[in-house]
């Protein structure tokens, strides 16, 4: 029983480690950035884009590739923003107007089958009995209805 509680305690401190440095690396990836180092950059957030994909780390990578004058790939990251949380919104700090422009016509072009999805899903749930996933779901899904998008 001890070893079990140990390797447990082991487990939950290499977690921690774990995101612990992931933060670390995502600070290290802005400050590359914010130093215009967007090769470098871009090497620490495709790494985290593979381990921890969310929207702050596919934001930077789609900022540092327009940097480099990479556009598909820009755009390629951003539609990687809308698929990880389709409610985020650009950092208005980092972001150009034409980017933010840029962004909110990928945003509008994915919002369509992302709300399709989550509609059925939310109607499977319903029809499984889980109503109170299906509710929450429902309830996003009409949220993202409402977006000006």
């Amino acid at each position: 029983m001890r070893v079990r509680i140990v390797g447990l305690i082991a487990a939950a401190l290499i977690g921690t480690a774990s995101v612990a440095t992931a933060s670390d690396r995502f600070a290290e990836a802005l400050r590359l950035y914010d130093d215009a180092m967007y090769t470098r950059a871009l090497e620490v957030l495709d790494q985290l884009a593979l381990e921890q994909p969310s929207a702050p780390v596919h934001q930077y990578r789609a900022l540092c590739f327009i940097a480099l004058g990479r556009a598909d790939a820009a755009e390629r990251a951003m539609a990687d923003i809308v698929a990880a949380d389709p409610f985020f919104s650009l950092d208005a700090e980092a972001a150009s107007p034409r980017v933010a422009s840029q962004f909110a016509t990928v945003r509008r072009r994915l919002l369509p089958p992302i709300i399709r999805r989550g509609f059925a899903e939310a109607t499977a749930r319903y029809r499984e009995g889980a109503t109170e996933r299906a509710r929450q779901q429902f309830d996003q899904v009409l949220k993202l209805l409402d977006d000006p998008a």
